[in-house]
């Protein structure tokens, strides 16, 4: 399916940096530009198109603005040199939210979850506009979070998270994707909203997904996991070896 797509910037360099992206792509069609939450509206209302990229601060005003006032179904990717307006993109249901200056890895994880979105059998997306990056309660393999520090943001789904680790105050999301995140919430926190199972503790300090366990396993050493894409050795404490493997079974 190629995707007709509006990209909305104040910045004449931002729009062009981003067509000749898209312009790469045989799976999307760029039907028009705007530069202004005005502007947009009235491109959204007149070329109908299946997903906007939208700058979140413009000249006349914030880019939500521009989508809140139209009842097109379309599709949003927000983008912006600032991470502070991730929530409000949350609320706004926005696919994804990409910071400047914008890769091509970015774009290609963008699209790939307008992808997800339009299939059938794509678990619908749960986002939680909190501050917080853990949600208060109990989560979905299928859903979509927010791992957000700083500037850095990543968007994943609960069954995509291999591992998590503790650093004190922090934990660390290991992701099927090879990207790790730390965020500033405890191991506890993330434990109490995770599903059991999948998610087990496997150490005071990990908690691990064993949809992506390949290894469980002893030696002199004692009881370890290794876990899929990774040749990390996890240590399992001896006390918890038996849940494990009943959650196995």
């Amino acid at each position: 399916m190629t995707l007709r797509a509006l990209v909305v910037d104040d910045e004449p360099l931002s729009r062009v940096a981003l067509r000749s992206l898209l312009g790469e792509r045989d799976d999307v069609t760029v039907v028009g530009e705007a530069d202004s939450v005005q502007s947009a509206v009235a491109a959204i209302e007149a070329l109908a198109p299946d997903v906007v990229f939208l700058d979140v601060r413009m000249r006349d005003g914030m880019g939500f603005d521009a989508v809140r006032a139209v009842s097109s179904d379309c599709r949003v990717i927000c983008v912006s040199a600032y991470s502070e307006h991730a929530l409000t993109a949350f609320e706004i249901d926005a696919v994804d939210y990409l910071v400047k200056p914008v890769d091509r890895l970015q774009l290609e994880r963008a699209l790939g979850r307008i992808r997800e979105r339009a299939s059938p059998v794509a678990p619908a997306p749960l986002l939680f506009p909190r501050r917080s990056t853990t949600p208060s309660g109990p989560l979905g393999l299928g859903d979509r979070i927010c791992l957000q520090r700083g500037r850095d943001i990543v968007f994943a789904r609960v069954g995509d998270i291999v591992a998590l680790r503790s650093a004190r105050d922090y934990t660390e999301v290991v992701l099927a994707s090879g990207r790790n995140q730390v965020i500033k919430e405890s191991l506890q926190a993330w434990e109490s909203a995770l599903p059991d199972p999948p998610f087990v503790r496997i150490h005071r300090s990990t908690l691990v997904n064993l949809r992506h366990l390949e290894l469980l396993s002893m030696d002199d050493d004692g009881w370890h996991v290794v876990l899929t894409g990774s040749t990390e050795r996890l240590p399992v404490s001896r006390r918890l070896v038996g849940s494990i493997k009943a959650r196995l079974r």
